[in-house]
């Protein structure tokens, strides 16, 4: 049973708790080739991914930051980075890296698996880190690093929608509906 796109979209959440089942690499790479069809700055396509599933090159990641400790709980990871060699379009990368990373998000919940965005770039305290642990080379930058598993929770559906936050034509006009 698949979901409506609309409903996709509103549904989907950060998952931080996973069953200990792993995914399949076919799930996995579903997820990739949605990230790859992601929408990029003159078509540059910046990104290349990592699928990490070894117990201590997660651990290490894991300790490199407060914000990747989650790593240790964990089934897989995939790590999704800038290529230096595709820059078409300087510094459009991070914007492409983040349409791509929230493609594998969608994807990973389509398929009724559970994922979390752990941010690495801008914060040099955490993407030098990373590229030093999984020994990338100096073309590739750290973007973000995606936990992705079976969800063992069920976030709530909060309201996020503010109409007052839109405009219409002019900033002292707002829309009314």
């Amino acid at each position: 049973m698949t979901m409506d796109n609309y409903e996709l979209l509103l549904s989907r959440r950060s998952i931080r708790q996973f069953t200990e089942e792993i995914p399949s690499k076919e799930a996995v790479v579903k997820c990739i080739k949605a990230a790859m069809y992601a929408p990029s700055a003159r078509n540059q396509q910046p990104w290349q991914f990592m699928i990490i599933d070894d117990r201590k090159v997660m651990d290490k990641l894991s300790e490199v930051s407060e914000n990747l400790r989650l790593i240790k709980k964990l089934p897989l990871i995939v790590g999704v980075f800038a290529d230096s060699t595709f820059d078409k379009s300087p510094n459009s990368w991070v914007l492409d890296c983040a349409a791509a990373t929230q493609n594998f998000l969608l994807a990973a919940h389509a398929q009724n698996l559970g994922a979390v965005w752990m941010g690495v770039y801008p914060r040099e305290d955490r993407y030098i880190p990373v590229k030093q642990v999984l020994n990338l080379p100096k073309n590739i930058t750290p973007f973000s690093i995606i936990g992705i598993g079976f969800p063992n929770e069920m976030p709530s559906f909060p309201n996020r929608f503010y109409p007052e936050r839109i405009r219409y034509n002019d900033w002292e006009n707002p829309l009314d509906f």
